[in-house]
């Protein structure tokens, strides 16, 4: 089953997106648990008491706590939720970078656009997680891909950062990068030297992203408009305003 909150201060918005839902969940014969918020504070308080949802529609203009905030409040506990914004407003391109959502959904609603969006989404969660196999001193290590942080080339070896720990081994990054290619994992060659997980940035900037942890890499200058613009079809296509 999947755990799913909409959240917007349009009581009417809320119904809409329930129905969208359900009338996809019955057709896919797929068991949603679906809880509604009408605040960003409310959501806040509900994840931190009753656990984490798989999927967030997250209105972005409500009163008291909007929903760059509500999302930033939600990011300190939970990396993984997907977040879905839907808005009649785009001009907030700048400040989605720090929340990192899924994808962005324009109001009116499109039912069409919604479907296909939500099918994504639960196909990013179904996806089996492959781990990533190297060899070091003659042994053959695996790592779960969705542990890897970043991958560092320098001279002959690779750095693979994990939250707790680093590997080294010899390899090529070119090669990396190709053996993750296919993956629902998303890694980011930002830089000749750095393949990075997309699920740990936390903010993106255009000279540089910084992760989870604080730590911040630089962007090469040669790679910033394509950065930019695989982040900009990552989020579904919201305009630079």
């Amino acid at each position: 089953m999947l755990r799913i909150a909409i959240c917007d201060d349009e009581i009417t918005i809320v119904e809409q997106i329930r129905q969208h839902l359900e009338d996809i969940g019955n057709s896919i014969n797929r068991q949603l648990e679906i809880v509604e918020f009408y605040s960003g504070v409310r959501l806040v308080e509900a994840t931190s008491k009753k656990g984490n949802f798989d999927i967030i529609f997250l209105d972005i203009e409500m009163d008291i706590m909007n929903g760059i905030n509500t999302a930033l409040k939600i990011r300190e506990t939970d990396i993984n939720v997907l977040l879905i914004y839907v808005s009649s407003h785009e001009g907030y391109y700048q400040q989605l970078f720090d929340v990192e959502p899924f994808r962005f959904i324009k109001k009116p609603i499109n039912k069409k656009v919604f479907q296909d969006i939500f099918l994504k989404a639960t196909q990013r969660l179904d996806m089996k997680v492959r781990d990533f196999h190297f060899q070091y001193n003659k042994s053959i290590i695996k790592i779960p891909l969705k542990d890897i942080m970043y991958f560092v080339s320098e001279r002959r070896t690779i750095n693979i950062h994990t939250e707790d720990k680093i590997y080294t081994y010899y390899d090529k990054l070119d090669s990396v990068e190709k053996s993750v290619k296919n993956d629902n994992i998303i890694f980011i060659r930002i830089h000749k030297s750095y393949l990075v997980n997309y699920q740990y940035i936390k903010q993106w900037e255009y000279t540089q992203v910084t992760l989870y942890n604080g730590y911040s890499i630089q962007i090469s200058e040669e790679r910033r408009k394509k950065i930019r613009k695989i982040y900009m079809e990552l989020l579904g296509g919201i305009r630079d305003d």
